[in-house]
C-alpha cells in the first residue's frame, strides 16, 4: 500500500559551492597546479574522480587550450556516460575510426549531443569555446532549457538573440560562469584546461543527489516499471484494481493516497479553468478516507489524458514527483549513508511504489529490516554494495507477499522491478552509467 506523510517539503535549492575558496586537505599531484591556483579545487576533484588526468611529466598544463576531442571525452566521463568500443568516424571526414576519441564521438552522435560542421568535419584538434562547452555539457545531461527566459542584460558581450544565449543564461543563473570586472564572458573564448575543469566541476556539484542524466535514467526505469515504457507517461490513467483507486500520470499517482489530489490542486492553482478541477471535492474525500472508490470519478481517466497535452500539467506532475518522492528519497538515502547512484535510484523507485508511511510495506520498514538483518547501514560502516543487495532481497520478498491484502496480488506481479536492479548490481553499474541494457523475464530494453 503506497502511503505518504504528505508533508510539503521546502523547495529544493541548488547547492552552490564557493569554488575559489574550497580547501582540499591533500596537495594535488600535478606539479604545475599549486593550492593557490584559481582552479585548484576543480582540478583536484575531477582528478580524484578519474575524470581528468595529466601528462607523463606529472603536469596538468592548466593554461593550455583544450581541444574538442579532449573536451568531449571529459564531459562524457564526467556525466557518467560509457562509450563502449564502438569504433567509427560517425561520418566525419577528419575523424579516424581507430583514433583514441572515435568511440566518444560515435556515442555523442548517437545521443544527439554533437553535430559537427557543415563540411562534414568535427575538427577534433580545434580548441573548444565557452559556448561549445556549455552546449555539449548541458545536452549530454539532458538539461531542460525550455523554460529558460533570456534576459536583456545577459552579458554585455553576449547578445540575447544568439543561438547560444539559452546556454549562457542557464550558466549564469546557476553560476557556472561569472563575468569579469566588466561583466563580460567572451562567449567565443577558447577554453584553457583549468577553466574547462572549473565549469565541469561546478556543474557536477550543482547536483549533490543524482546527476541530471542519472536522475533521467532513474525516471526511465520507474516509467518502465509503472507504465511498461521508458518514455515518461504523463497521460496514463487507469483503475488497476489494486486498492488505490485510479492510478495515473508519470509516477503512478493514485486517487486513494492523495498524490493525485496534490497534482490537481497545484494544476488548478496555476490554471483554474481545467478539466480536472471538478474532481477536487471528491478527491479530498477519497484521500481522507484512503478509499479506492471510483464511482464519483466518472470521466476522470479521459480528462487526465487530455490534460496531459498541457505543458503546465506536465510540469506540475514533475514538481509533485520531486516534492513527494525524489527529495524525500534522497534525504533518506543521506540518512542511511548511501552514495552510489544505483543505491539512490533504488530508494527513489521504492518510495514511488511503497511510499514512506509507517505501514509494514512502506520504505522505512524495508530499510529497518535491512539494517536489522545486517546489523547497521552504510552510515555505520556496512559495505554499501552489501547493504543494497540485502535491501533488494528484502523488498523483493515484500513484493512477493505484501502485508496489505489489497495490493498483494498486483505487487506479486512486480517482483521483476527488483530483478532489474539486481542485474545492475551484478553488472557492477553502481554509478548508473549508460547505456543500460536490461534483460529480464519481463523487461528487455536499453536506456541510453
Amino acid at each position: 500500500m503506497k502511503t505518504s506523510n504528505f508533508l510539503k517539503w521546502s523547495t529544493y535549492s541548488l547547492l552552490l559551492f564557493a569554488f575559489y575558496s574550497t580547501a582540499i586537505a591533500a596537495n594535488t599531484d600535478f606539479s604545475d597546479v599549486p593550492p593557490t591556483h584559481p582552479n585548484y579545487a576543480a582540478i583536484q576533484e575531477l582528478k580524484s574522480r578519474g575524470i581528468i588526468s595529466g601528462y607523463p611529466d606529472n603536469s596538468f598544463k592548466p593554461d593550455q587550450f583544450v581541444n574538442r576531442a579532449e573536451a568531449l571525452k571529459i564531459i562524457l566521463i564526467g556525466s557518467l556516460v560509457d562509450a563502449p568500443g564502438a569504433n567509427g568516424n560517425a561520418g566525419f571526414t577528419d575523424v579516424q575510426s581507430d583514433s583514441w576519441y572515435s568511440n566518444f564521438i560515435v556515442r555523442a552522435i548517437a545521443m544527439g549531443v554533437i553535430q559537427g560542421y557543415p563540411d562534414q568535419t568535427f575538427k577534433p584538434n580545434k580548441s573548444i569555446t565557452l559556448v561549445e562547452t556549455l552546449k555539449i555539457l548541458l545536452l549530454t545531461n539532458s538539461i531542460d532549457l525550455s523554460e529558460i527566459k533570456i534576459l536583456p542584460n545577459l552579458f554585455p558581450d553576449a547578445l540575447p538573440d544568439q543561438c547560444y544565449s539559452k546556454y549562457l543564461q542557464f550558466a549564469k543563473n546557476v553560476k557556472l560562469i561569472v563575468g569579469d570586472s566588466l561583466n563580460r564572458v567572451q562567449p567565443m573564448q577558447e577554453m584553457t584546461r583549468g577553466k574547462f575543469a572549473e565549469i565541469v566541476y561546478r556543474f557536477i556539484n550543482l547536483y549533490p543527489d543524482l546527476l541530471p542524466i542519472q536522475k533521467q535514467r532513474a525516471n526511465q526505469l520507474i516509467s518502465l516499471f509503472e507504465n511498461g515504457t521508458t518514455e515518461i507517461q504523463y497521460n496514463f490513467a487507469k483503475n488497476l484494481n489494486d486498492g488505490r483507486g485510479i492510478t495515473s500520470g508519470r509516477a503512478g499517482f493514485t486517487t486513494a493516497t492523495g498524490d493525485s489530489l496534490e497534482v490537481i490542486k497545484r494544476y488548478t492553482s496555476q490554471k483554474p479553468s481545467n478539466l480536472l478541477s471538478k474532481y477536487l471535492p471528491e478527491l479530498e474525500k477519497l484521500s481522507a478516507d484512503r478509499s479506492d472508490n471510483t464511482s464519483g470519478l466518472v470521466g476522470f481517466e479521459d480528462n487526465w489524458a487530455e490534460s496531459a497535452t498541457d505543458q503546465i500539467f506536465r510540469s506540475v506532475q514533475d514538481s509533485v514527483v520531486d516534492d513527494f518522492y525524489f527529495l524525500p528519497a534522497m534525504r533518506l538515502a543521506d540518512e542511511i549513508g548511501l552514495n552510489l547512484g544505483l543505491s539512490r535510484a533504488v530508494i527513489y523507485d521504492t518510495i514511488i511504489q511503497h511510499g514512506d508511511g509507517e505501514d509494514p510495506d512502506g520504505l522505512p520498514a524495508l530499510i529497518q529490516q535491512t539494517n536489522d538483518d545486517l546489523g547497521g547501514s552504510p552510515l555505520s560502516g556496512i559495505n554499501e554494495e552489501t547493504w543494497l543487495t540485502q535491501f533488494l532481497q528484502v523488498r523483493r520478498a515484500d513484493l512477493a507477499n505484501a502485508h496489505d491484502a489489497l495490493t498483494r496480488k498486483a505487487w506479486a506481479k512486480s517482483v521483476s522491478r527488483c530483478d532489474v536492479f539486481m542485474q545492475l548490481v551484478s553488472n557492477k553499474n553502481y554509478d548508473l552509467k549508460g547505456p543500460i541494457d536490461i534483460n529480464t523475464d519481463i523487461y528487455q530494453t536499453t536506456i541510453q
